[in-house]
């Protein structure tokens, strides 16, 4: 099946346009298929963010107390620093597919 393409124009800096050549030329792939592959990838992931059991997963995962059960839990040893960072992205990923059209900080 063939499927349509739409040819747009965007900017994008110059040193993340190299790091994505880079890595389009380490795998062997034209620039535009990873950019396709890692928008797709992206929306896919902003979309499962959004539903709302996943929101509510996350908001309870950022938790400090859950973070330090599943640290012990996987034989894990965290620092405090760590598990403070650890539940920090989990909140701001959690606000971020809580805002409307907002992108989620990865």
């Amino acid at each position: 099946m063939l499927m349509l393409k739409a040819r747009i124009s965007m900017t994008i800096d110059e040193g993340v346009l190299a790091r994505i050549d880079r890595v389009a030329e380490d795998q062997g792939v034209a620039r535009s298929a990873l950019i396709e592959r890692l928008l797709l990838e992206a929306v896919t992931e902003e979309e499962m963010l959004n539903q709302p059991a996943v929101k509510q997963m996350l908001v309870a995962l950022s938790s400090r107390g859950v973070i330090e059960n599943l640290s012990k839990a996987l034989d894990q040893s965290l620092s405090s620093e760590q598990m403070d960072t650890v539940s920090r992205k989990l909140k701001r990923i959690s606000a971020g597919a809580s805002r409307k059209g907002g992108p989620a900080s990865v």
